[in-house]
């Protein structure tokens, strides 16, 4: 959590809402925030009579899998559902609906839909319509699948996975980001399943600019040339944007302009980012930001 006092009286509220009787507990790391986000969460969790372990670290101390480690680290359930601040569950049975595959313990982790927010702008509304549908599947060891967003094997935005498995398998703490899909990958190839739960879905998405587009997908492209993955990356990523603009086309003619724009600089980052085009202190600069 960083300056989330803009989602968290939902997010409280809707936690505390939960159709679920097992036993709860809300784990939070806070790195900086300046906004009275943790005493807001304090206050929130008192209200409605949630058990809160709230950890403080420092900014600099905060890594998108060092920080998940840490939390799962000091949770002490054995399913641990994590959640991105600003992901929202989308109903009262979210909790139970996500941790319900688990009952097979073949299942290393599930993942949920998720769903844009209202003014989410359509490019962006689609991608997550396309990644994420309404079918419910299971993933093993043997899927073959090439490595696209029409495939993921596993999202810690809005997630569940065994305490066991991920102190076993932490999440990678050396990567810009897609850590999540990395351990999917790892307790696949472990014997495991992931399960995709799209009853379990959460309000999510972003309303990026161009230049925000370019800077998130140059660091999933970074991402896959730190994890050295040999996926049919190229192959995957075209049938995930040809699939976008038909159906633009077929939905929204006037808006295939600026979709093809947004394809562009989505595969003009990812694929500086994979192949690790760009200068060293450019570079540098870029996954800072």
């Amino acid at each position: 959590m960083k300056n989330a006092a803009g989602y968290l009286d939902d997010l409280v509220r809707s936690l505390a809402e939960q159709n679920y009787r097992g036993e709860k507990e809300l784990v939070v790391v806070d790195s900086g925030s300046t906004d009275g986000s943790p005493e807001q969460l304090k206050a929130l969790c008192g209200r409605y009579d949630i058990e809160l372990n709230l950890i403080v670290i420092e900014p600099l101390e905060f890594g998108h899998g060092k920080t998940r480690n840490l939390a799962i680290q000091k949770s002490r359930g054995d399913i641990i559902a994590i959640l991105s601040q600003d992901a929202l569950p989308a109903s009262e049975n979210w909790l139970a609906n996500l941790v319900m595959p688990m009952e097979d313990d073949s299942v290393a982790g599930v993942f949920g839909r998720q769903v844009p927010r209202p003014g989410t702008n359509y490019c962006e509304a689609l991608f997550y319509e396309l990644t994420y549908p309404m079918e419910r599947r299971r993933m093993t060891g043997d899927d073959k699948s090439s490595f696209s967003n029409l495939s993921l094997f596993f999202s810690n935005v809005n997630g569940a996975l065994r305490k066991s498995l991920a102190l076993g398998y932490p999440f990678r703490d050396d990567l810009v980001m897609s850590e999540d899909q990395f351990w999917g990958r790892a307790v696949l190839h472990q014997g495991y399943s992931i399960v995709y739960e799209p009853e379990a879905a959460a309000l999510h998405s972003h309303n990026y600019s161009l230049w925000e587009l370019f800077k998130r997908y140059f660091k999933s492209g970074y991402s896959l040339q730190q994890m050295d993955l040999h996926d049919d990356v190229i192959g995957g990523g075209a049938k995930t944007v040809v699939t976008l603009l038909r159906k633009v086309l077929e939905m929204r003619p006037w808006y295939l302009p600026y979709a093809l724009v947004y394809e562009l600089v989505q595969g003009a980052g990812f694929l500086l980012g994979k192949h690790n085009l760009l200068p060293s202190r450019l570079r540098d600069n870029m996954l800072k930001w």
